[in-house]
């Protein structure tokens, strides 16, 4: 069975000041990415070459109240990257998620997820202080509706561009945003189908704004 929605492995659609400024500060980024490339010579102390390994991290947190519902929802995802060539990557990554959901202050959901998997980026311009870069991801994944007492198994593939920006010699900005991803999952009731869902275009809800270390 397929479907075009969102679902428990991904991060619900909450519009408010916290979307705003991931927004304003993505936009930022681009903008900033538009003027050094045209204007700023490249520096030799940023970026990236072959060999260097680096960590990055990425954190979310986002609420809405409308009336008596209210929804919130926090993840961490960290990752390690090494570049094979000048301007490919490979590494791994992990990520916990938890949301809530609750009615005149009685919850109504509760949960967790975890994912674990693998990703390979291209860098259009590693060695410069701005690249661009595309990323496919591969994650399996795990998910647990405390209050219904139900898991969920599955795994995701996302494909996501994205933009690095390095602040100092060793740490940089950088920004993704979520273009396609495939992603199915299963539940542990008795007859239980596959659901599987295919989310494509331009979310701005699918920013992933973090930090990186490179060694």
């Amino acid at each position: 069975m397929y479907i075009y929605k969102k679902n428990l492995f991904l991060k619900p659609q909450i519009f408010n000041n916290n979307l705003l400024m991931k927004k304003i500060l993505f936009a930022t980024l681009v903008a900033s990415f538009a003027f050094f490339n045209v204007n700023a010579q490249d520096e030799t102390s940023y970026g990236f070459t072959e060999g260097d390994v680096y960590v990055s991290g990425s954190a979310a947190y986002n609420t809405q109240k409308v009336f008596e519902d209210k929804t919130s929802f926090f993840s961490f995802m960290p990752r390690v990257g090494f570049f094979l060539s000048d301007n490919v990557v490979l590494g791994g990554q992990v990520g916990y998620g938890f949301s809530k959901s609750e009615s005149n202050d009685i919850d109504i959901q509760k949960i967790n997820r975890f994912n674990v998997g693998a990703f390979g980026r291209y860098y259009n311009k590693p060695a410069n202080q701005f690249s661009l870069f595309g990323q496919l991801s591969v994650d399996y994944l795990s998910a647990k509706d405390d209050l219904a007492d139900i898991s969920y198994n599955g795994f995701n593939i996302t494909i996501a561009p994205g933009l690095s920006y390095f602040v100092s010699e060793h740490f940089a900005l950088e920004a993704t945003l979520g273009l396609l991803s495939f992603e199915t999952q299963k539940d542990d009731t008795d007859d239980a189908e596959a659901v599987n869902s295919i989310n494509s275009g331009l979310n701005f809800n699918d920013i992933g704004i973090g930090v990186v270390y490179k060694f």
